[in-house]
């Protein structure tokens, strides 16, 4: 898992430029998640998790400022009541009810399950599932920009560039 340590040695730097770091302490890394809570989070998505997302949450269940913009990766343990939660449900049904999926060339029967969202709520990381055809796997989008990937570790790598 190579690229979590890298997006955290990124994430480090930026910070310490920024002057908002103290040594020694990981930014944003949280307690690793339980099997009954990756079990817990599947069933409220109500898609499978894909393997490196899985992964991930059983080091860390979530991240908070993943990213240069506030974005945090949701966790089990953000569902279903923070706030957090709440910005990426709407701005995941602000995508589905403009349609901004199809004009993405997202199939109807795709499932979009919010699992990050930045601080604005203005752009959110969506694990996408549901149909068996269907690949990619995330979306990033938000500010008119979309991205899509087929592993977490790729969304991990664009986020240190």
């Amino acid at each position: 898992m190579e690229w979590i340590g890298r997006l955290v040695r990124h994430r480090e730097r930026q910070a310490v430029e920024d002057g908002d770091y103290l040594p020694g302490e990981w930014p944003g890394l949280r307690s690793p998640c339980t099997v009954g809570g990756l079990a817990e989070l599947e069933a409220r998505l109500g898609i499978p998790l894909e393997s490196e997302y899985r992964d991930f949450l059983l080091i860390s269940d979530g991240m908070e400022d993943f990213s240069w913009d506030g974005m945090s990766v949701l966790g089990a343990v953000d569902w279903p009541d923070s706030p957090k939660v709440a910005r990426a449900i709407d701005f995941r049904d602000m995508i589905v009810g403009g349609r901004i999926d199809r004009d993405l060339g997202i199939p109807e029967g795709v499932r979009m399950a919010p699992i990050g969202i930045n601080r604005d709520g203005d752009a959110a990381i969506l694990l996408l599932g549901g149909a068996s055809n269907w690949s990619p796997r995330y979306l990033w989008t938000g500010s008119g920009d979309s991205v899509f990937f087929d592993r977490l570790s790729e969304v991990f790598e664009w986020a240190c560039e």
